[in-house]
């Protein structure tokens, strides 16, 4: 998805989490090789399509597992932590980093 390109995958793991159907890629079953044929045989057919799921594919990357999505996300789990803490009476600390 990173370089532009639609997926086509079985639905196992955490595809399901980053693949979106139809609009990044295609999900297929397990073993479901002639479905899985067939949705890529697709994409070579249709490649304005194929490009469209592509660049879609590509943004969300940027979005979701970009540097910066991630440091914004260990940020927010870290705040989320002193916050637990702070309410258990434990005194927050000040860290600034450059």
């Amino acid at each position: 998805m990173g370089a532009g390109r639609p997926v086509v995958a079985t639905n196992v793991g955490g595809a399901s989490e980053v693949i979106v159907e139809g609009r990044t890629g295609y999900l297929v079953e397990s073993g479901d090789y002639e479905t899985m044929a067939a949705r890529i045989i697709d994409l070579l057919k249709n490649p304005d399509r194929a490009n469209e799921m592509g660049q879609s594919g590509r943004q969300i990357v940027q979005q979701k597992f970009s540097c910066q999505a991630q440091l914004e996300v260990t940020e927010r789990l870290y705040e989320r932590l002193l916050a637990k803490k702070n309410q258990r009476g434990i005194r927050q600390i000040e860290v600034e980093i450059d």
